[in-house]
């Protein structure tokens, strides 16, 4: 080992000044090769990591979208508290839908009541769906004399 450490600073002092500096320049060369290396891999992985993440927010957002054309609006009451059945009232009282009764049965909102004409309902029920969210659970319409009488049940 001293015998080589002894070869390589002979043929260090007896190398010229152009040589010496070929010499330096191409170590720090291939010093800077090997941290761009790592660097690259460093990177790759990064990338990889993002690709991943943007591809998880796509299938997210093609979830959403497709919720959405089926059911438009309605993922905006996900992110709202339930509606109380006081704030139901006051939609459809705005609609001048009147002439019926409600109440809370677990998860269900039940509406009965009478209407005159059947758009009457239909625009209640599309209010009911746009504004706070809620779909049909089950619907009876019975017909008597004119008189439209009607159980809506409603969910979330």
């Amino acid at each position: 080992m001293h015998n080589l450490q002894k070869i390589i600073q002979v043929a260090w002092s007896e190398n010229n000044v152009l040589t010496k500096t070929l010499l330096i320049i191409s170590s720090l060369l291939i010093l800077f090769s090997l941290i761009m290396i790592i660097l690259n891999i460093i990177n790759q992985n990064y990338s990889k990591k993002i690709i991943n993440e943007i591809e998880g927010m796509n299938n997210s957002l093609e979830i959403i979208a497709d919720f959405d054309s089926t059911y438009p609006g309605k993922w905006m009451h996900y992110i709202k508290d339930k509606s109380t059945t006081s704030d139901i009232e006051n939609s459809l009282k705005l609609i001048d839908f009147d002439n019926y009764a409600i109440k809370e049965n677990k998860d269900l909102i039940e509406i009965e009541g009478q209407v005159e004409n059947i758009v009457q309902l239909t625009n209640a029920i599309q209010l009911l769906y746009n504004n706070h969210g809620l779909l049909i659970h089950t619907f009876t319409l019975n017909v008597v004399d004119s008189l439209n009488i009607y159980t809506l049940k409603l969910i979330y």
